[in-house]
């Protein structure tokens, strides 16, 4: 896994992530409601809440594998941004991969 992990880091330090025009919010247009709640199917929150669910066992396989805590987000943003990268984590992270 560090060796992943050391590979991913790498990468984001060259992309610049943090800096990036990607990584900007964009603003909602003028008149667009701002009420998130209302606004999110049911669907869409309980998607939400398992992804919420995956990412927090992600992080604890994360300090359980020994890595960093200062690279997590490393991989927890990964798995925000990327559905694959959330299936490939959350498998170690379920033990599924486990010999």
């Amino acid at each position: 896994m560090s060796g992943y992990l050391a590979r991913l880091k790498e990468v984001e330090k060259r992309k610049n992530f943090h800096n990036s025009p990607e990584s900007e919010l964009t603003k909602p247009p003028k008149g667009a409601s701002v009420s998130f709640v209302s606004s999110v199917p049911e669907e869409n929150k309980k998607n939400s809440d398992v992804q919420s669910l995956q990412i927090e066992q992600v992080r604890q396989w994360l300090f359980k594998a020994g890595e960093p805590e200062e690279d997590h987000y490393l991989v927890i943003d990964k798995c925000k941004a990327d559905h694959d990268a959330m299936n490939y984590f959350f498998k170690y992270a379920s033990g599924e991969f486990d010999s």
